[in-house]
């Protein structure tokens, strides 16, 4: 009898711990907020990012990441001494390839994911996603590195999906899955954001690993976070492109 009353108070002991480890979606959403920078982050309308991305294992490559909310994006690379540009204005999204000064529209998809990229995301904040409208669901609890993880899929009015796993015990974002459109096909990126130190009110990473279908693909490493400063919307515009020069037309007694 009294095995029965030990194994009936166990399942009552188990019960509770499981009851007590449960979280709603928005209890994990206000410690994330909390843990990025908490009303701060309301006030946050721009943040630049300089950074050195490492490629291909060893080649370094200088990048700036400019965001303006509600969704502006701009990139610049430094590539073999040629500056690399992809924008978003919040309606189209265009690039500047190396050593060209015609702008090139890019299409639905790469406007899609630039759009996704926006400052929230940036700084991990995934409450003013859902309070913007856009789908977050509360999917599981898994292992990242070891510890435990809340796993949240956030699907946007557009349709791009973008996986977040929280660590439960910071509430920070340990990890990232999204698809990479490239050769008509979605690849699979899985991003490893790691090293958060206070900047300003934020708390923000200061190393990020993606690894494309399991093998690395690139390393982030942020050098300088710039909260506030003043930013034009016309730096997020794609630039008119230059008119080709018409050669000089030849007089018809030019040659008599």
């Amino acid at each position: 009898m009294k095995w029965k009353m030990r194994v009936v108070s166990l399942a009552v002991l188990s019960a509770a711990c499981i009851f007590a480890d449960e979280v709603s979606l928005d209890q994990i959403l206000d410690r994330n907020l909390a843990a990025v920078g908490g009303a701060a982050v309301q006030d946050i309308r721009t943040l630049k990012m300089t950074a050195i991305m490492v490629v291909g294992g060893n080649m370094e490559v200088p990048m700036t990441t400019l965001l303006r909310r509600p969704n502006l994006v701009r990139t610049e690379i430094i590539y073999q001494g040629q500056v690399v540009v992809t924008a978003f204005d919040g309606t189209t999204a265009w690039m500047m390839a190396p050593g060209s000064q015609d702008p090139r529209k890019l299409d639905d998809t790469a406007a899609a994911g630039l759009a996704s990229s926006d400052l929230d995301s940036a700084i991990g904040a995934l409450a003013p996603l859902k309070a913007a409208g856009h789908k977050l669901e509360l999917v599981s609890k898994e292992e990242v590195n070891g510890k435990s993880a809340y796993k949240i899929r956030v699907t946007r009015k557009i349709g791009t999906v973008t996986v977040y796993f929280l660590d439960a015990e910071s509430y920070l974002p340990v990890k990232m899955i999204s698809n990479l459109p490239q050769m008509g096909q979605n690849l699979e990126v899985e991003s490893f954001p790691s090293e958060y130190s206070q900047e300003g009110p934020l708390v923000v990473a200061h190393s990020i690993d993606s690894r494309v279908q399991g093998r690395p693909m690139m390393r982030v490493t942020v050098k300088k976070v710039e909260i506030n400063t003043g930013m034009d919307d016309a730096i997020f515009r794609m630039p008119a492109r230059e008119k080709p020069e018409t050669a000089p037309q030849s007089s018809p007694h030019s040659n008599q």
